[in-house]
Formats: structure tokens, C-alpha cells, sequence
């Protein structure tokens, strides 16, 4: 009876997560880019500069996806960890929404946007193909890269239904 997910929960979850990993990857861009760390798989080599992008990275993505998952938990009475997690497939079902979209009225769309969505998925097939390229570092680093958003989502939204919780057995 109560429990399960709550979709308006872990939508709003997931439009702070895209707020906050804007503002999280901008910051860390800003703060690591002049000191030449980036995830470059290009080369095939994990270099130091490599590994310690991917570990940034790794703390961004966790990060970024347990404040989403805090926020889905808080507003998900019950449940929150399960809601925290839907955090991320909230992720996949809007990028998979936005593709369909561009797909069919890509026609319809005015010349500046068509370009930029076009742009965009260009560098969205580069960065896949770069990962690809990599061969198993690239896949291994793509698998890590959803589970940590997975694991951030899911302690998050225990960490925000927590609230709920304490409050019942208060009173």
C-alpha cells in the first residue's frame, strides 16, 4: 500500500541532479583544466593525468547523483533509496526521449537549433566512440561510471527519506 516509486519524486531528483552536475562539472572544469587532468582514452594509455580525471570524475558523478537522490528521497515519503536510484533511470529515459524527438522533427527545428542539436550529438558519438575505443578501459570505465551514479542515488535517497522516518517513530 505504501512505498513503491513516486515519478514526480525522482523526476525532480533528477532535474536537480542535471542543475547541480552543470554546476559541479563547470567548477571542476574551471578548477582542473588548467592543470592538464582530463579523461583522454585517446592514446589507449592510462597515464596519471588519465587515472586522476576518472577518479574526479567518479567523486563528481557520486556526488551529483546522491544530491539528486537526497532530493527524491526527501519529497518520496517512503521508499527513498528506490526513488534515489530512479534518479538515474530518469537519466536514460530523458536522453532516450531528447533522441527520439531530434530524430523525427529534426526537420521541423529552426536552422541555429538544428545545428546545435546536431553538434551535440556529434560530440555525444565521439565521446562513445573514444570509450569504445579504449576497448576494455573505456567499457569498464562507462560501467563504473553508471554504477557509482547508481550507488550515489540510491544512499542519497535513504540519506533523504531518513527524515520521514525519524519523524514516525518521534511521534
Amino acid at each position: 500500500m505504501y512505498g513503491g516509486v513516486d515519478w514526480l519524486a525522482s523526476f525532480l531528483g533528477f532535474v536537480f541532479t542535471l542543475v547541480l552536475g552543470a554546476l559541479f562539472s563547470s567548477v571542476t572544469g574551471l578548477l582542473l583544466v588548467p592543470f592538464g587532468f582530463s579523461p583522454n582514452f585517446s592514446d589507449g594509455q592510462l597515464g596519471a593525468s588519465v587515472i586522476t580525471g576518472l577518479a574526479v570524475l567518479a567523486v563528481l558523478i557520486f556526488l551529483t547523483y546522491f544530491f539528486g537522490g537526497y532530493v527524491a528521497g526527501r519529497l518520496a515519503r517512503f521508499d527513498g533509496g528506490r526513488n534515489g536510484a530512479m534518479v538515474l533511470a530518469w537519466t536514460f529515459i530523458v536522453v532516450l526521449i531528447l533522441t527520439l524527438v531530434t530524430v523525427v522533427f529534426s526537420g521541423f527545428l529552426p536552422s541555429g537549433i538544428a545545428t546545435g542539436v546536431l553538434n551535440l550529438a556529434q560530440a555525444t558519438a565521439r565521446a562513445v566512440s573514444n570509450l569504445a575505443g579504449a576497448g576494455v578501459a573505456g567499457i569498464v570505465a562507462a560501467a563504473v561510471a553508471v554504477l557509482v551514479a547508481l550507488l550515489g542515488g540510491f544512499l542519497g535517497g535513504r540519506m533523504g527519506s531518513r527524515y520521514h522516518t525519524e519523524i514516525d517513530r518521534a511521534g
